[in-house]
């Protein structure tokens, strides 16, 4: 694309992305225009399984999205609407299903997942294309990105709230930004997540970890939708005891330890995060391989993984690499947020934020 061109496509993406994604816009709106389709198939033998939206007229890229820890993966509300509010800006969006992921597990299997996902689009897909992530989809995206057979077809990656060293983000889940036990809803949604990883590293007979992993599932689903369940801890706590019920006895401490309902279950969590291999997910070994411009986007008041992890991702990332990092207080884990003063006050950082996704599917 000739750059004078490349610019303005940009600049019309830029403005039909700021309507839909800054705080002025109520998230519950979303753009209607843009169509999606479920996609089934198979890459090297393996099935694979990916949502595209489509824009309504001629698009001018295409863009990929890998999301984060999720039951719903790309159903999940909150990525639906922001997958289509991408794609209303002229791209086409595909996001794929990671099923490790859906299954709330950290296991590098989500990587080969994701990589299969990303090269069936891509063998349907001409030219470069924009890769996105969200959240704990940084590991998939970064070292995907890195691959060297599939380096080349990137032009550019944009993180949002991602991560490098897994460890000091889960405690950061666990903690919270002071360094302190993390207080209210938060602990209570963050928490379950982190023993669902431990749970393989508990001393149970293998019908019981089943049990405590698809009540602890239960209970993710009861208290990360947005709703008034989602900021209630008291609530939270009650849903854990009623769930509790069907399990077995000798399961249910440790299941409301898991939901943040008794105190020794953040303690014990933070004690057994050693357990962990968290260099399975680090993606520094690999990061010579990327050939695309890379934005780190991060919001200050991110309760699951620190602001922090901004700078160390940009400083893991090899001298030949352009890169930029946005750290806004207009967001938190995954979506804005603020009033009036905080956009003026962060009018500069949103407006690099908001170019840098219209830039994810213009290849110039």
């Amino acid at each position: 694309m000739r750059p004078g061109l490349a610019v303005a496509v940009k600049a019309k993406a830029f403005v039909r992305l700021a309507g839909w994604l800054g705080p002025w816009t109520h998230q519950a709106r979303t753009p209607e225009r843009v169509r999606s389709v479920v996609v089934d198939g198979t890459w090297s033998g393996r099935p694979v399984k990916v949502r595209r939206y489509n824009p309504r007229g001629r698009p001018h890229g295409v863009v990929i999205l890998a999301l984060g820890l999720h039951y719903q993966g790309p159903d999940d509300p909150r990525a639906d609407r922001f997958a289509r509010v991408l794609a209303d800006s002229g791209v086409i969006v595909w996001a794929p299903y990671v099923p490790t992921f859906q299954g709330l597990r950290l296991d590098p299997d989500a990587i080969a997942e994701f990589r299969d996902a990303v090269a069936f689009v891509l063998d349907r897909t001409e030219g470069t294309v924009g890769l996105m992530s969200v959240s704990f989809g940084s590991v998939l995206a970064l070292r995907v990105a890195s691959d060297g057979q599939l380096a080349d077809r990137f032009h550019r990656v944009t993180t949002f709230g991602g991560l490098v060293d897994l460890d000091a983000s889960l405690r950061h889940a666990l903690h919270g930004p002071a360094g302190a036990p993390a207080e209210g809803a938060d602990l209570s949604r963050n928490l379950p997540v982190v023993w669902l990883q431990l749970l393989p590293h508990l001393p149970l007979a293998p019908q019981d970890s089943a049990q405590l992993r698809a009540a602890w599932h239960r209970f993710v689903r009861h208290v990360w939708p947005e709703g008034p369940l989602a900021h209630d801890r008291s609530a939270q706590i009650v849903v854990a005891h009623e769930l509790a019920r069907a399990l077995p006895e000798g399961l249910r401490p440790q299941f409301l330890a898991g939901c943040g309902a008794t105190v020794d279950g953040l303690t014990g969590a933070l004690q057994r995060l050693y357990l962990l291999d968290a260099g399975q997910l680090d993606v520094r070994p690999y990061l010579a391989g990327l050939r695309a411009q890379v934005d780190i986007v991060h919001g200050s008041d991110d309760m699951v993984i620190p602001a922090s992890q901004a700078e160390v991702l940009r400083g893991a990332l090899p001298p030949h690499i352009r890169a930029r990092v946005h750290v806004t207080g207009l967001a938190g884990h995954t979506g804005v947020s603020g009033g009036p003063h905080e956009v003026l006050a962060g009018a500069g950082t949103l407006a690099g934020v908001l170019w840098s996704l219209a830039a994810l599917g213009v290849a110039a």
